[in-house]
């Protein structure tokens, strides 16, 4: 277990995909402790006294049955994982993938409990009477609920996990949590066989008093939770210097992005209207094709291009909101489902990527959309990741080794930040090389 003025973290972390594990890895990272996200659950690591792991399962769009078996096996190739008071596990911030199905095998098998603490003040995530909240809206009335992949049918957090699993689920409402005896009803609800406790929390102090009551239960636990729960435990030190990432080689950046979120079109169109980057939109139809490697290799040729003239560039497969309703025609068309839909969609974001690294090596790499991310990790066969720290106040980067090159990778989860998200990572960089 890590030590942080008197306060005890784990040391291994698991997350279902890649930008949840940088996430909250961030908030360790900000204090100092070395922070390494494996990509591969296969991949074997040494950890230091001073060092926390973050174990990315790539589980958020898997079947029940392969959750349940990717959690088993965890278990079986890093002891560690079931040998700590409390076990965080990331999961997305508004529920979706399997959550019931990857919370099931550690109950069953090695922890009393799981308490859900699913709130992200800085990303607006909070919940109240049970209910997911973003930005003060009924999870079920956002864009989430229409997700490519996973679409959310209910903002009860309860209904989710009963759908999912056989747990029996409790919920603590938020005058149960802001009382003083708080680790006394935790205790008391797991006495009476309770294996989920979903717990309303709005703030940061929320997620402190929960984690400080879970941690005074007779027996270990499972918190459940979003990537703010470290930044929340650990608050950023004002006097320390995080390291700040630099361009590789002085070369211009490129980005990567995969999201269909509204964000992050947001981000993309402030660039464009800033004129701050070349913009190159991606034809999801024709890349779907089998034969799609000359329109592959055309794409290249184009980022090339920008690259040899020094522009920063962005590739994006979503050029509006409107394109996540024509998915199910594409896919009727195709007669694929969603989920073939964008592994086919990813794969080709990561063989384009990797094609263009043969090239030239660009300054720095942006992905946006943690099934991109990790997907473009695994084409370039990058089994490990040292995290840096937080950019742009909501993207985490870090060290991307690859070949003779050490390139900074930030890494963003579709729905995070603000219009100049993007912008401010390309200032960030070119004031350092200034």
């Amino acid at each position: 277990m890590l030590k942080q003025d008197q306060l005890t973290l784990p040391k291994f972390i698991i997350a279902d995909d890649f930008t949840g594990a940088n996430d909250v890895g961030v908030g360790l990272a900000a204090h100092g402790i070395d922070v390494s996200v494996l990509l591969n659950s296969a991949y074997s690591s040494d950890v230091t006294s001073n060092q926390a792991t973050i174990i990315c399962t790539d589980s958020r769009d898997d079947s029940a049955a392969q959750a349940d078996d990717k959690m088993r096996q965890l278990m079986q190739r890093y002891p560690e994982l079931t040998q700590q008071k409390i076990l965080l596990k990331k999961i997305d911030s508004t529920l979706r993938g399997n959550v019931g199905a990857e919370i099931t095998p550690w109950v069953e098998s090695c922890y009393s409990v799981a308490i859900m603490v699913m709130c992200a003040p800085h990303a607006g995530r909070k919940t109240l009477g049970g209910e997911c909240f973003v930005h003060d809206q009924l999870l079920t009335d956002t864009e989430f609920a229409s997700d490519p992949k996973s679409p959310v049918t209910s903002a009860r957090i309860k209904t989710l996990i009963e759908s999912q699993s056989h747990l029996a689920v409790s919920e603590l409402f938020l005058d149960q949590i802001r009382t003083p005896a708080l680790a006394d009803t935790l205790q008391a609800h797991a006495n009476l066989g309770t294996k989920v406790i979903v717990c309303d929390a709005q703030t940061a102090q929320d997620m402190i008093e929960i984690y400080q009551a879970a941690n005074q239960l007779s027996a270990s636990c499972v918190i459940v939770t979003t990537g703010e729960m470290t930044q929340a435990l650990l608050p950023t030190d004002a006097q320390r210097c995080p390291p700040q990432p630099k361009l590789y080689n002085h070369q211009p950046l490129l980005g990567v992005i995969g999201s269909m979120s509204s964000m992050t079109l947001s981000q993309v169109q402030y660039l464009q209207n800033h004129h701050k980057a070349q913009v190159i939109d991606v034809d999801v139809k024709t890349a779907l094709f089998a034969e799609n490697q000359d329109y592959l290799h055309s794409l290249v040729a184009a980022i090339a291009q920008a690259h040899q003239t020094g522009r920063h560039c962005f590739i994006r497969t979503c050029q509006s909101d409107d394109q996540r309703h024509d998915i199910e025609a594409i896919c009727t068309q195709l007669t694929i489902s969603r989920l073939e839909l964008g592994n086919r969609v990813k794969l080709f974001l990561a063989q384009t990527t990797q094609e263009v690294l043969k090239q030239c090596t660009p300054g720095a790499l942006l992905l946006c959309g943690g099934d991109i991310a990790l997907a473009v990790c695994h084409q370039l066969k990058i089994g490990q990741f040292n995290l840096k720290g937080l950019s742009a106040q909501c993207i985490p980067w870090g060290i991307l080794p690859y070949k003779q090159a050490s390139i900074p990778l930030f890494t963003k989860a579709g729905g995070f930040g603000v219009d100049s998200s993007f912008d401010q990572i390309i200032t960030i960089l070119e004031q350092e090389e200034a």
